[in-house]
């Protein structure tokens, strides 16, 4: 996915409903973002877009893996303040 001087709101409204998260916006400081997410995790990418906001970002539960491996978490839901 990439946006060029994509308003901010409608680029999350996007990101959420591709990824199927939750995004609470509060009162966001709506501006214009230019950014490629390609070949970028989730929560990479909402770090990405998100630079200069005030937000929270909640992970799921781990989910196991093979026996030595780290737990992944996937982004749940983005709050932003």
């Amino acid at each position: 996915m990439s946006a060029s001087n994509a308003d901010l709101t409608v680029l999350l409204k996007e990101v959420g409903k591709k990824a199927g998260i939750r995004i609470d916006r509060g009162s966001i400081n709506d501006q214009k973002v230019t950014a490629s997410l390609k070949d970028l995790g989730l929560e990479s990418g909402l770090r990405k877009i998100l630079r200069g906001q005030n937000y929270y970002l909640f992970f799921s539960a781990p989910k196991k893996g093979e026996a030595g491996s780290i737990p992944q978490c996937d982004v749940s839901r983005v709050v932003l303040l």
